[in-house]
Formats: C-alpha cells, structure tokens, sequence
C-alpha cells in the first residue's frame, strides 16, 4: 500500500519498483544545507507572516462569534 502511495506522490508508473522510488526520492531532498543559508531563508519566511491588522482581527472575531 505505501509503495502505491509513493508512485502517486512522485508520479511514477504502477510497475515502477521500489529502487526507482528511492531514486525518485532522492531527487527532491536537497543536498546538506548551507545554515547561513537556512536562517536567511528562515529569516524571510518569517517576516513575510505579519500578525493581521487590527481591521481583519475584527473581522474574524465576528466570523468566530457570528458563524
């Protein structure tokens, strides 16, 4: 059943064995990860996720409350 899974998730054929999953996998993980590189990326994601303004914070008071 997880092999079937693992076809599906990385578009493989249904004859597909289990070494072309691996080789599959291997694809999308990325190589080691530089962690000056890592914190920069880290330090972007975070300052794109800002607390919402006061105006949507109303607005999804009154969702939670009015529903």
């Amino acid at each position: 059943m997880r092999l079937d899974e693992l076809r599906r998730r990385y578009g493989l054929r249904e004859d597909a064995d289990t070494e072309a999953v691996e080789r599959a996998a291997e694809k999308l993980v990325p190589e080691t990860v530089d962690p000056a590189e890592k914190a920069d990326v880290r330090q972007r994601v975070a300052s794109r996720h800002r607390p919402p303004t006061e105006a949507q914070r109303v607005v999804v008071h009154l969702h939670r409350f009015e529903g």
